[in-house]
């Protein structure tokens, strides 16, 4: 273990202070389109003081962020090469969509998070407004966190789900129910890209009324519908071939998964398949890091009792439940699709 990345560990919370004011200011932004850029005329376009922006430049380099260069007289600033390639790679845009939720919800909460881990309970919750005791249920009738909390998942989604929308696995799929589909974003993209498949987005009342909108608006309502409901407390619709859990099972417990791909199974039509769609941890527990510091986030905050499950696990609870021809695909962001044939 390097002394950095101890520092980092210990002063996580300035760090991210750090990341949030380079999208805030729109100082990444300004790199990335513009690139090497004297730092007088940083001052001009974000218009900070000179000394907070020198203490968030010096910050930002120090993270390996940004790249610093003396020249022709002046002081300039570029994203880093690491920086680069994750802006080429995915949009900034959806980096700040990320970052949003992280800052107006999440961070706060996050100063639970030893009580949480000491009870096993997500008790950052309570420092969130609103009725509930998992944060999907809060923003139900919270119009800001819900709007945040949307942002944050169409960006998490969109970094896979172009690969996952436009897989062979759907060819042999014709009815798919998206169990938990939120907004539609997984439902609109793989229907588009495979025009046989019908898709039914199940979720809670307030979040399928905003997956209707985004329908209308892409104009699939022939292909796509909603159904409103609880898929722990009541039946998935019956004669579908297909069932996906996107993001799903990394909010509730081993108990709580196992259920849900037991009814999964009752649920389809012979030879139909159950999918889940993840971010997946290394079966030796050593990461990948996103994963490892994500699972603070679900215990402390949005449930307490899920995490970033390994790869084996997922397939062990496939056996479980009955399913066989058990298929992986390993997707970009530490994502698998992972699969069981009824």
């Amino acid at each position: 273990m390097s002394k950095d990345a101890f520092f980092i560990s210990g002063l996580g919370h300035m760090a991210f202070q750090l990341a949030w004011a380079g999208f805030e200011s729109g100082l990444f932004s300004l790199l990335y389109h513009n690139g090497w850029t004297e730092k007088n005329k940083i001052k001009d376009e974000l218009e900070l003081p000179e000394n907070s922006l020198t203490i968030i430049l010096m910050g930002l380099v120090s993270l390996s962020l940004l790249q610093r260069e003396e020249r022709d007289g002046g002081i300039f600033y570029g994203l880093s090469t690491d920086m680069k390639d994750i802006f080429d790679s995915f949009p900034i845009e959806k980096w700040y969509a990320i970052a949003r939720l992280h800052y107006f919800v999440i961070y706060d909460a996050l100063c639970c998070g030893f009580e949480s881990f000491k009870a096993g309970k997500n008790l950052g919750l309570s420092r969130i407004p609103g009725e509930g005791v998992t944060l999907y249920e809060k923003f139900q009738n919270n119009e800001t966190l819900r709007n945040l909390f949307y942002g944050f998942m169409q960006a998490i989604s969109d970094m896979a789900n172009k690969e996952l929308a436009a897989s062979g696995v759907w060819d042999e799929v014709n009815v798919l129910l998206d169990v938990g589909g939120g907004n539609g974003a997984n439902a609109i993209a793989i229907a588009k890209h495979h025009p046989h498949i019908k898709v039914i987005i199940y979720d809670l009342p307030a979040t399928c009324e905003k997956a209707k909108e985004v329908i209308e608006k892409e104009g699939l309502a022939d292909r796509v519908s909603v159904f409103s409901g609880d898929f722990f407390k009541d039946e998935f619709p019956s004669g579908v071939d297909g069932i996906l859990f996107a993001h799903i099972m990394t909010i509730w417990s081993q108990e709580k998964n196992l259920f849900l791909l037991k009814k999964a199974f009752d649920s389809l039509t012979p030879g139909g398949r159950a999918f889940v769609f993840n971010m997946v941890s290394k079966d030796d527990e050593t990461g990948p890091l996103m994963c490892t510091l994500s699972n603070v986030y679900f215990l402390a905050i949005a449930s307490g009792e899920g995490m970033i499950y390994k790869k084996g696990e997922y397939l062990k609870w496939f056996e479980e439940s009955g399913f066989s021809a058990l298929e992986s695909l390993d997707f970009p962001f530490y994502h698998a699709l992972l699969s069981g044939k009824k």
